[in-house]
């Protein structure tokens, strides 16, 4: 009997002393970390831990999504991924993979702080389709300036081609000097001839009148 017994008793504290190993095995292989979401890429995130340290937390499609409510977070929603947005306080279990990357087994948070962070996503959106729209403008007030620069600068060269142009072309004949040309010899003999002849030659005599003193 007592044989027995105490092969049973030991049998028992071996069973619990199994159980106490896996379970602290377990512990140090698992990784809660609480925190808020400060980033959100694809199946990743970025959660800045109390203790100001930023997690990369990697999501699949087996991690449970919880929204909780009540004061022992006994009431569960399930939600899909889109949940998980920037200002959510949330917290995460699952371990680290080779990437140091926690793998989210399950990532809960507070219907009233998923409401919160919804509307501040909410007032952000309108300001950042403002800044998307102004350096829509900027872009293409850059565009229109950039053409003017260039327009100008062909309209710059146009002129520096005709001033160089008109630079290099022979100058016009001048018209010839006429006081050259009359003190030419040729001129004066050709003036004086003229003057001679006009001063000493007999006037014209008109036949009708000699005619009518007859």
């Amino acid at each position: 009997m007592k044989r027995n017994f105490l092969g049973s008793t030991k049998f028992v504290l071996g069973l619990i002393l199994a159980v106490l190993a896996l379970a602290s095995f377990a512990a140090a292989q698992s990784t809660q970390v609480k925190g808020l979401i400060t980033g959100r890429s694809g199946s990743t995130m970025t959660v800045k831990t109390q203790d100001s340290e930023t997690i990369t937390v990697a999501l699949s499609t087996d991690t449970q999504v919880q929204e909780v409510e009540g004061a022992f977070q006994l009431r569960k929603k399930e939600l899909g991924m889109t949940a998980l947005i920037p200002g959510l306080p949330v917290e995460v279990k699952g371990s680290m993979n080779d990437g140091h990357q926690l793998v989210a087994d399950s990532v809960r948070f507070k219907g009233s702080d998923l409401k919160t962070a919804q509307d501040i996503q909410a007032g952000l959106a309108p300001t950042e389709q403002q800044v998307q729209a102004n350096q829509a403008q900027i872009q293409a007030a850059e565009k229109v300036s950039e053409a003017h620069q260039q327009e100008i600068a062909a309209n710059q060269a146009k002129i520096a081609a005709n001033q160089a142009a008109i630079a290099a072309a022979p100058s016009a004949a001048a018209p010839p000097n006429l006081h050259r040309l009359l003190s030419s010899e040729a001129a004066k003999k050709v003036l004086d001839d003229a003057f001679i002849l006009r001063t000493f030659s007999p006037p014209a005599v008109n036949p009708s009148a000699n005619i009518g003193k007859q």
